[in-house]
């Protein structure tokens, strides 16, 4: 009978580790469709998560001065993890005209404090509009 006891015990101990342990953190496509801005040395420039047709694409906007938008790039988004994706080198809207940003690699990832984008492995500071 304590055998019994002791097992439902560890059973139920292992359960509410198992509920409790859970990843808190928010998933990549809690961000579907808002906007994040990149804070640059130029006007700035902005990504946003979309789908489209089953899809997920980023659309990247670079800003300029004079004119509010100076150019815009789509990317194909792998998704290495839920909290975790990657859009590389060039965009898919015409891959023969990438503009000045081939070979660049972002990673966009959902982390404890936030979420966080490198830019070919170093952290770039963004806010969420």
């Amino acid at each position: 009978m304590k055998n019994k006891i002791t097992l439902i015990l560890i059973l139920l101990i292992y359960c509410t580790l198992a509920v409790y342990s859970q990843d808190k953190r928010p998933k990549i496509k809690d961000y579907l469709n808002k906007e994040i801005i990149i804070k640059d040395h130029w006007a700035g420039q902005s990504i946003t998560l979309i789908k489209e047709n089953n899809k997920y694409l980023i659309i990247r906007k670079i800003f300029g001065s004079g004119v509010p938008v100076a150019a815009s790039f789509k990317y194909e988004v792998k998704f290495n993890s839920e909290y975790q994706i990657a859009f590389p080198k060039e965009n898919i809207q015409d891959p023969n005209k990438p503009g000045d940003y081939k070979g660049e690699v972002f990673l966009l990832c959902s982390e404890d404090s936030g979420l966080s984008l490198y830019l070919n492995g170093l952290l770039v500071f963004i806010m969420i509009k």
